[in-house]
């Protein structure tokens, strides 16, 4: 996938559809991803995208397909040849969550790793906890990292066509390396944003916590 170069905007979202969007997107598949979804009050935050300026209505709600982005050229040299390169806003993705952690030491990001398992080689990650909750995978950053590369391998890791899930939160988290449900409250319960994937890869959905309900 090749990332956008053009400017971004920031859309607000209509809540019912958004809304419903998540719960579609969130419930009946991981445990960090269901317990946000049935947790957290919704409602005392909003929705918003980052998209190129002049996107149609119409695909703004239309969630679940692409052509958001302005399109790439084929690759006649690309191992795949009927393959397209898809657009994304990784880049400015990862610029985000650094921009969070960075402005306190205490703020922290999770990630869902959908299809990483316990047993596979190799799933740690420098600079992040590597979590297990029964035969699930999550890496927490909590505060600054050394540099944005530590980010763009959870997004990379974490990132799949059909599911990506990011919590960012506002508090230091003391979990297990092995947590057991109740921990999931500590995620849920100091969350500042929640970042699911959307557009077919080529964007996200953001919530984010209204200033006036934060702690």
């Amino acid at each position: 996938m090749d990332n956008f170069q053009g400017t971004l905007f920031k859309y607000e979202l209509n809540y019912s559809k958004a809304i419903s969007y998540f719960h579609d997107f969130l419930l009946n598949w991981f445990t960090l991803s269901e317990e946000s979804f049935r947790n957290i009050d919704f409602q005392k935050g909003n929705f918003f995208t980052l998209l190129p300026e002049n996107v149609r209505n119409e695909s703004l709600y239309a969630f679940k397909y692409g052509g958001v982005l302005p399109q790439l050229e084929k690759d006649e040299n690309a191992p795949y040849m009927n393959a397209w390169p898809i657009p994304n806003i990784n880049s400015q993705l990862t610029n985000f969550i650094s921009e969070f952690l960075q402005s306190s030491e205490y703020n922290g990001a999770i990630f869902e790793h959908s299809v990483s398992r316990p047993n596979y080689k190799n799933i740690d990650i420098e600079y992040t906890k590597t979590i297990i909750y029964e035969n699930e995978v999550f890496h927490l950053i909590q505060g600054p990292v050394p540099n944005v590369g530590v980010i763009e391998e959870c997004i990379y890791a974490s990132l799949e066509g059909w599911h990506f899930l990011c919590i960012l939160m506002d508090q230091p988290l003391h979990i297990p390396a092995l947590m057991a449900k109740s921990d999931f409250k500590k995620i849920y319960e100091n969350v500042q944003y929640i970042i699911v994937g959307a557009y077919d890869s080529e964007g996200y959905v953001f919530w984010e916590k209204n200033k006036d309900n934060l702690k």
